[in-house]
C-alpha cells in the first residue's frame, strides 16, 4: 500500500476518527492525503477567528509531517452537505482520479475501503456476480 486518502467531513474528523492509523501508515512510508469537505467557519464560537478550525487542522497536519500539497480543503457549508450532494460526489471522483489511492479512510476506521484491482484468477462481469451470489446462498453445513 502506497497512497492513502483520508476523507473528513469536518476539519477534525480525520485525526479524531483515525489519527492513530494515519500515524502508523506514515511511519510505514505511505503517502497520506487528506480531503476535508468543510472548514466549519460558521461553527467557530464568537471571539475566535473564523478560520480557527482550518488553522488547527493545518497545524495538526504539519505535526504529522504531511506536505501542504497533500491537503485538500473544500469549503462546503457545514450541516448542508445533502444540498451539495452532486458537487461532493464529483469532487470525490476527481480526488480518486488525481490521487489513485490504494486505501481510503473515512472518518471512522471501522469503515476502511481498500482499493484493489480485479484478480486475474477471478472473472469479472455479470456471470461471475451470479456465480458468487449462488455460491453464497448455498452456504455450508
Amino acid at each position: 500500500m502506497k497512497k492513502v486518502l483520508v476523507l473528513a467531513p469536518h476539519t477534525d474528523d480525520g485525526e479524531l476518527g483515525c489519527g492513530g492509523t494515519v500515524a502508523r501508515l506514515l511511519e510505514e512510508g505511505c503517502e497520506v492525503h487528506f480531503a476535508v469537505f468543510s472548514t466549519c467557519a460558521e461553527s467557530v464560537p464568537a471571539g475566535f477567528p473564523a478560520d480557527e478550525l482550518k488553522t488547527e487542522f493545518l497545524s495538526a497536519m504539519e505535526s504529522y509531517g504531511i506536505p501542504a500539497e497533500q491537503l485538500i480543503l473544500f469549503d462546503f457549508q457545514v450541516r448542508h452537505f445533502p444540498a451539495h450532494r452532486q458537487e461532493i460526489l464529483e469532487e470525490l471522483v476527481r480526488l480518486n482520479r488525481r490521487i489513485v489511492p490504494d486505501l481510503v479512510l473515512p472518518r471512522r476506521c471501522t469503515m476502511c475501503i481498500r482499493i484493489t484491482t480485479p484478480s486475474p484468477r477471478r472473472p469479472s462481469g455479470p456471470s461471475s456476480a451470479r456465480a458468487s451470489s449462488a455460491t453464497r446462498s448455498r452456504g455450508t453445513t
